[in-house]
């Protein structure tokens, strides 16, 4: 796909974002950055579960968040050495409702669905 093309469809899944002071992106990830993701989570060791979603979120956030078409982190780590996790967790939040918005659920009842439709 050409990539202005591309450009076009992502500017729709995403929201600005601010990050320790600074207007960042936060973008949707595509299935094939997320299954990438997913590989990068599963060659790591963890002692528990919370450890795991924590790098799982930091790492997300890496490669969602971006400040003039660069990633504003270098990968996972650097988040969890940047951020707090109060700070992790609302932009993961806000992340979840970006993709809510863009991908709503059949759970989400009919009304708002036709709703998102018209939009």
């Amino acid at each position: 796909m050409e990539r202005g093309l591309l450009d076009f469809l992502c500017r729709a899944c995403s929201c600005r974002v601010t990050v320790r002071g600074e207007a960042c992106e936060l973008r949707l990830l595509s299935a094939r950055e997320m299954l990438a993701l997913r590989r990068e989570i599963s060659c790591e060791t963890f002692d528990d579960v919370q450890q795991r979603a924590l790098f799982a979120n930091a790492s997300l956030l890496a490669r969602a968040l971006c400040l003039g078409g660069e990633p504003v982190f270098a990968g996972g780590g650097a988040v969890l050495e940047t951020l707090g996790v109060g700070e992790i967790n609302a932009l993961v939040e806000r992340y979840a409702l970006l993709d809510g918005t863009m991908n709503p659920s059949g759970e989400d009842g009919r009304e708002r669905i036709e709703a998102l439709k018209k939009a």
